[in-house]
């Protein structure tokens, strides 16, 4: 497993939702330097610690996994087109979360 590449995701969720490591770290219920080393792919965070990210994060755990290898691309999809997929994904969850905290 790529931790490196799983910190990188869970930095690029957090900075998409404008949340600070501190506001992550008190979310999920650990230290602000574990959080920095979860992003920095330092050290290993356990699969419950990656829940209540994911949960804190309002995604789902599959986001921090990386896309297999060549399977949509195989299908004709470039990466770009992948990203952007992706992207509007993530917008579109952040709106449902959104819907849901207004209820």
């Amino acid at each position: 497993m790529d931790y490196k590449s799983i910190g990188e995701q869970v930095r690029k969720l957090r900075r998409n939702q404008n949340l600070t490591i501190e506001q992550l770290a008190e979310k999920v219920g650990v230290s602000v330097s574990f959080i920095g080393h979860i992003e920095r792919g330092s050290r290993k965070a356990s699969i419950e610690t990656f829940v209540k990210i994911s949960h804190a994060l309002g995604v789902s755990t599959d986001m921090f996994l990386p896309p297999p290898p060549d399977g949509l691309v195989k299908l004709g999809y470039t990466q770009n087109q992948l990203d952007k997929a992706r992207a509007l994904l993530e917008l579109a969850i952040r709106i449902v979360d959104s819907e849901r905290e207004v209820k």
